[in-house]
């Protein structure tokens, strides 16, 4: 559990820090998924470890959409070059 907590702090911490998380989390849950190879994805999806793992990114992201909730108004202002809201967090 304490791995878990850890692993959920660093995770929420990155999406803080910058949005590149969301790719590197992604990253590593598709690594999870295919470690052990393409024929043993159905018994990876059924892993207590990928499921955990899985939780903690939803923890962490549910933290982090109280940043975008508070920053919600700024979402029109104009930094460099406006951002269409759709497009705010893709690379």
């Amino acid at each position: 559990p304490g791995e878990l907590m850890v692993l959920t702090l660093v995770t929420t911490l990155g999406l803080y820090t910058h949005h590149y998380m969301l790719l590197l989390s992604g990253t590593f849950g598709l690594f999870l998924l295919l470690a052990r190879g393409f024929p043993h994805v159905l018994h990876t999806l059924a892993s207590r470890r990928f499921w955990a793992w899985s939780a903690t990114q939803i923890v962490a992201l549910v933290l982090f959409s109280f940043w975008l909730w508070v920053t919600a108004d700024k979402l029109g202002n104009d930094a460099g070059f406006s951002k269409p809201a759709a497009i705010l967090w893709a690379p």
